[in-house]
């Protein structure tokens, strides 16, 4: 978006920002004096433009990687199906590719808990009926 208002080394500093998020070695690995590249990084970080061709290029890449987990989820969906249509597949198999699909369907099973009192036995719950009033 705002490359066109970068310099070139700048441009550089950006890409090489965005490799580690450690802008004093991006500031040298982008050819600035290494003696002030502490100094130069902080000054980069705070130019307007920089930090927005930064975010600019941030979503791209959490875009990018959205994709790629898209591409991989479908893939595993598929796996997890061909296990369970696989007549030589084990049952033990079978039954962990359904449980994981289901899971990643959002039907995970309900998790049970036991309430138990300062005994340590189960608590008892007992609902009785109570007479309803004509107001």
């Amino acid at each position: 978006m705002f490359m066109d208002d970068l310099t070139p080394k700048q441009e550089v500093f950006v890409f090489e920002y965005l490799k580690d998020f450690n802008a004093t070695q991006a500031a040298i690995r982008a050819g600035y004096r290494e003696n002030s590249a502490r100094i130069t990084a902080s000054r980069l970080l705070s130019n307007a433009n920089i930090r927005e061709e930064i975010n600019e290029q941030r979503k791209k890449m959490a875009e990018e990687l959205r994709h790629l987990f898209l591409y991989d989820a479908i893939v595993a969906r598929q796996v997890m199906v061909d296990v369970l249509n696989d007549p030589e597949a084990s049952n033990r198999d079978k039954i962990t590719a359904a449980k994981d699909l289901l899971d990643r369907a959002g039907f995970a099973p309900i998790d049970k808990k036991e309430l138990s009192g300062p005994d340590k036995r189960p608590i008892e719950i007992v609902f009785t009926p109570t007479e309803q009033s004509n107001e």
